[in-house]
């Protein structure tokens, strides 16, 4: 019985071509490029880098910020990772600067009361260690003001002054001057107070001059919408103890 032999294939040579690669195979073996960062990313990042020393660039990195990770994400660009980065820095820098102005507003606030000032309710309030005071603003009748002199209503008190040698108070009302002068002559006299001759009117403008042993009480009624909020009159009520102010 005759056995039929399976010829052998030659062994392949060493110097023998290796097969030719597809030029799909080709290309699926290329890196792909390196995406473009979104300019609004790298813009943000130097905004709130900057931020640190020029506070208000914070916020427009932010806004930057915003809008960089919208456009990375719709055009598939790079940079997103920097608009994040962009993001949280700015928020920390807000953060901490709101927390630093708390702080020196309420060190500022303590060393006002420590010096006698207090800012409250729209008005400027000082007290002198001895004392003395001032009030502008929302203003009130200085402690210890003389009762026999009367304060004209309706009015806004705008300023009041407390000194070692006397006060000053300053009311604004929408009467006519002539309608403060009548009421203060006729009140003074009332009052026991005793009408000086070197009172005068000038300009729509009335001085009046008032005695009563040592005090003196001087009256400046005048128009002055502008300074006064629309308050058609002023008037200025300066008391003086002359015994008090020659010692």
């Amino acid at each position: 019985m005759d056995v039929k032999k399976t010829p052998k294939k030659p062994a392949a040579s060493s110097n023998q071509a290796a097969p030719a690669t597809s030029p799909e195979a080709a290309q699926t073996s290329t890196p792909q490029a390196t995406k473009k960062n979104n300019g609004m990313a790298v813009a943000a990042l130097i905004l709130v880098i900057i931020g640190i020393f020029i506070p208000g660039l914070s916020i427009i990195g932010i806004i930057l910020a915003i809008v960089a990770l919208v456009q990375t994400k719709k055009n598939n660009e790079g940079g997103r990772g920097m608009a994040i980065a962009a993001l949280v820095i700015a928020i920390i820098e807000i953060l901490l600067g709101a927390i630093l102005l708390f702080v020196v507003m309420f060190a500022f606030n303590k060393a006002l009361k420590d010096n006698g000032v207090n800012v409250n309710n729209g008005s400027v309030n000082v007290t002198g260690k001895n004392g003395e005071s001032l009030s502008v603003g929302n203003a009130k009748i200085p402690d210890g003001f003389p009762s026999d002199v009367p304060i004209y209503k309706p009015s806004d008190i705008i300023l009041s002054l407390k000194t070692k040698e006397g006060y000053n108070v300053t009311l604004a009302t929408n009467d006519s001057s002539q309608q403060v002068a009548d009421f203060y002559q006729s009140q003074m006299s009332s009052n026991g107070w005793t009408k000086d001759d070197t009172g005068a009117v000038f300009n729509a403008n009335v001085v009046q001059s008032y005695s009563k042993g040592n005090n003196q009480v001087e009256l400046l009624i005048g128009s002055d919408s502008k300074a006064t909020n629309g308050k058609k009159t002023t008037v200025s009520i300066t008391y003086v103890n002359k015994a008090d102010s020659s010692q």
